[in-house]
Order: structure tokens, then C-alpha cells, then sequence
């Protein structure tokens, strides 16, 4: 294959991992963001009733729609708020929720995940980043080896030598 070639191929592959390592920082930012907000919420008791499905028909078929009624206790009272779900059945052994301080809003998934899905960006982010200093230092040390002082390639060098 032509040198020309495989440079060309070398130089889209290296913009494809640059590019890749910028998206998943931005994505390592945004989660982290999330999770930052999320730490601020308070872990609460709280229990699950009245739990009734119905199915559902949707765009995509036959779906099962969940509600319930969600308990917990918060600034010294217990709330009470209706939840709806589709396809995911309610965890009838619930025995926590995060309150939003502010809001009094609850959130009854796991937030950790988001700062485990952060770490997991980074670490692509940084395995795309060797990968497009590595192809940047290959490119390099090509090129110093196929071009000689002159500037000419490959036998053209070392004829004029």
C-alpha cells in the first residue's frame, strides 16, 4: 500500500479517536454534573402500596403500565405520592427513596449509577486519547523515517545521498 495511503488512513483514524475522546469527556462532564446534583438529595424510608398493572397498547405492542403509591418520611411527616411506571414492575421491598431538598421531589433509582457511568467515560475518554497520541507518534516517526534531510521520500532520499 502507498505511504501516502496509509497516512491518509492513519490521519482519519487519529481524528476519529480525537473526536471520540472529546465526546466522551463532555459525556464525563455531564455525568459527573448529575451525580454532583444527585449527592445533595436525602436517603429517606420509605415503603410501596397499592400496586395495580394494566396493559397497555402502544406504538411498539403490548405494554404492562404499573401504579402505585409511593410512602416516605421527610422533614418529620410522611408524604404520599402516585407513581406511574411502564414496563418496569415497582420494587414492592423498597425500603429508601432520595428526597430533592428543594423540590420534595423523589428519585427511587439508583444514582450511583451515573458517577460508575462517569468513571466509565473517562476511562474511554482516556483510552481514545493514547490511542490518537499513539497513532500521532507513529505518523511522526514514519514520515522522519521516509523523508530525508531534503525532504524527498523513500528512494529519492537515499539516491541524493
Amino acid at each position: 500500500m502507498d505511504e501516502e495511503v496509509k497516512k491518509g488512513y492513519f490521519s482519519v483514524l487519529r481524528l476519529g479517536f480525537l473526536i471520540a475522546a472529546v465526546i466522551f469527556v463532555a459525556l464525563t462532564g455531564v455525568l459527573f454534573f448529575i451525580s454532583s446534583r444527585y449527592q445533595k438529595y436525602e436517603t429517606v424510608q420509605a415503603y410501596i402500596t397499592d400496586v395495580s398493572s394494566r396493559y397497555r397498547t402502544t406504538d411498539k405492542g403490548l405494554c404492562t403500565e404499573y401504579t402505585y403509591m409511593v410512602h416516605w418520611f421527610y422533614d418529620g411527616k410522611w408524604h404520599v405520592s402516585k407513581e406511574l411506571s411502564e414496563e418496569i414492575e415497582p420494587d414492592i421491598n423498597l425500603s429508601q427513596v432520595k428526597v430533592n431538598p428543594i423540590t420534595q421531589k423523589i428519585m427511587m433509582k439508583d444514582t450511583g449509577a451515573f458517577l460508575v457511568g462517569a468513571i466509565a467515560a473517562l476511562i474511554v475518554a482516556i483510552l481514545c486519547l493514547i490511542a490518537f497520541i499513539s497513532l500521532t507518534v507513529i505518523t511522526k516517526t514514519r514520515e522522519k523515517e521516509f523523508t530525508g534531510e531534503n525532504g524527498l521520500l523513500g528512494e529519492k532520499a537515499a539516491l541524493t545521498e
